[in-house]
């Protein structure tokens, strides 16, 4: 991720405190580390503390007081300046990074060079055990913040795609879908105005929404996670004659015949000029003709799965390599382009599951591109990734509580939710 940093260039800023008392002060960041300088000074402190999501350095300068700056020290998308303390001046440097990092300090001919990594990957173990990373970078765009957490193989049992109210059109945020859960992210697309899933969903081993355009889709079945395209075809048979079906859990088009429903749609009127019949399993067949004989309905999904499937998309990663499917999979660019909040799950070579969030939320982050996500699961080592829905329904949940800043607005209410439960 550093590698955008590349054409940045460095960034160098110097103050001059006039008068005996004066100090220099020069900050310089390239793409493989951060430096400060300060002179004259022989010795320094250095706490680093953990404020409002930054890491701030507390720069020490023992038996030197009322040391003040003309401005504060230019620092990209942070800043320096001075603060006199009871024990003398103390310069606060504060950092685009959601983790303090370790500095080395460089002590010598009156200057005192401190030195430390720029924000990388940091990897810790949160509630429920679960392996949690948080990848922070600044770029000429301003800050950009990457939190995901690892659902191991032996919990993906725990792991289920949950649908708001339990009915299709009702809406929740991830908290109000997941009480109590371990894990959760927001999942497919939904229609912002009825609040209907735009794509694959079926629940354990029904299908709630019929798959669109052949999008990439999360298989979470017995034989582990798998992110595929998937496409189907749905028919009624009745009395020898086959009916292709023009709408599943949907309003019929223009023109349609036959839509097929099952028990999670709650329609506010039934379709004007359609009888209904009962099919079995749960399904309920509009028919515009009379159906001689008594229904079935044939789903015939390609390739074959079992389980959960959760559809959205793009695709980002295929076979370890970035490989983004915006245009084959047909996303308008304001789903796809530019820098935005994201939700993303990614698959590890051990079946593991990682699931990740983009922030958003200016003046702390603004968000990542597609490319850039794509490249945080290739460096999570996913050999498959895909995209969920972003923006204002971008959200993690870890233990009952939000990892990171929803977006100006958010967290919105979702339809459907992917959720790891207690046992």
């Amino acid at each position: 991720m550093l590698k955008r940093w590349r054409g940045v260039g460095a960034w160098l800023a110097t103050v001059l405190l006039a008068g005996c008392n004066g100090l220099s002060v020069n900050f310089i960041q390239t793409p493989g580390w951060y430096e400060l300088r300060l002179g004259p000074v022989d010795d320094i402190t250095v706490q680093a503390v953990a404020r409002e999501g930054r890491a701030v350095y507390r720069i020490g300068i023992p038996e030197r007081r009322n040391l003040r700056l003309n401005q504060p020290v230019r620092v990209p998308h942070g800043e320096a300046h001075m603060v006199e303390e009871e024990g003398g001046s103390v310069l606060e440097l504060t950092l685009p990074s959601l983790y303090k990092t370790d500095a080395k300090v460089e002590r010598g001919m009156g200057t005192v060079r401190l030195l430390f990594a720029p924000p990388k990957r940091v990897e810790d173990v949160g509630p429920g055990g679960f392996a949690r990373t948080v990848q922070a970078w600044a770029g000429p765009e301003g800050v950009h913040s990457i939190y995901a957490v690892k659902v191991p193989r032996r919990q993906l049992d725990l792991m289920k795609v949950v649908l708001a109210g339990d009915k299709l059109g009702a809406r929740g945020t991830v908290k109000e879908l997941a009480p109590g859960c371990l894990v959760a992210i927001n999942g497919g697309f939904f229609d912002p105005g009825n609040g209907m899933p735009l794509g694959a969903l079926r629940l354990g081993e029904e299908w709630v929404s019929a798959p669109r355009l052949g999008r990439t889709c999360l298989i979470v079945g017995k034989t582990g996670p798998r992110i595929l395209n998937v496409q189907w075809q749905a028919a009624v048979k009745a009395g020898g004659a086959t009916l292709p079906v023009d709408a599943f859990n949907g309003n019929p088009p223009q023109g349609g015949s036959c839509v097929v429903t099952t028990r999670r749609w709650s329609p506010d009127k039934p379709f004007a000029g359609f009888s209904t019949t009962a099919a079995g399993g749960g399904l309920t067949v509009h028919h515009r003709a009379p159906l001689k004989g008594e229904p079935s309905v044939t789903l015939t999904v390609q390739p074959e799965v079992e389980g959960s499937v959760l559809g959205a998309g793009p695709r980002l990663v295929e076979a370890a390599e970035v490989h983004l499917t915006a245009d084959e999979e047909q996303f308008k660019p304001g789903v796809t382009r530019g820098l935005a909040a994201r939700s993303g799950v990614g698959i590890n070579p051990d079946d593991a599951l990682w699931l990740a969030f983009a922030e958003a939320c200016p003046p702390f982050s603004c968000g990542v591109t597609l490319a850039d996500f794509a490249q945080f699961f290739q460096a999570l080592g996913c050999v498959s990734a895909m995209n969920l829905d972003g923006g204002l329904s971008a959200q993690l949940v870890v233990a009952g509580e939000l990892v990171g800043r929803p977006a100006p607005g958010g967290p919105a209410k979702v339809a459907n939710a992917l959720v790891v439960s207690a046992r």
